[in-house]
């Protein structure tokens, strides 16, 4: 089940200018840059009070399982047309604002409306 309340917090992160876009992985330590699953990781990595490295472990590309769960989404979850995934959005240089927008609408506002 969708974690509203995390996802919500994540949409706000993308949106916040916080974290520097980076592509084809989850962060570059040499660009200090973020995928959007690498943002949701650092969220619980804060949320745990652990590194993002503990948090990631040795995940690469896509969302930890433990994380995924906290969020209650796939491991790469699906934003567009069912079948655009979030990281490959991210990878092809969709702006970290228009994955939110497009996390909102599939998470948020899908969940509300079938209320």
């Amino acid at each position: 089940m969708i974690n509203k309340k995390v996802i919500k917090k994540w949409i706000e992160a993308l949106r916040s200018g916080e974290y520097k876009q980076g592509k084809f992985g989850l962060y570059d330590k040499d660009s200090d840059s973020y995928c959007c699953l690498g943002v949701l990781c650092d969220l619980r990595a804060k949320a745990l009070k652990r590194t993002f490295k503990q948090v990631v472990q040795k995940q690469y590309a896509i969302l930890p399982k433990p994380v995924a769960e906290w969020a209650g989404l796939g491991t790469n979850p699906v934003l567009k047309d069912d079948i655009v995934t979030a990281a490959r959005l991210n990878d092809m240089g969709v702006s970290f604002k228009k994955i939110a927008n497009l996390i909102e609408k599939k998470f948020i506002k899908t969940e509300e409306a079938k209320k």
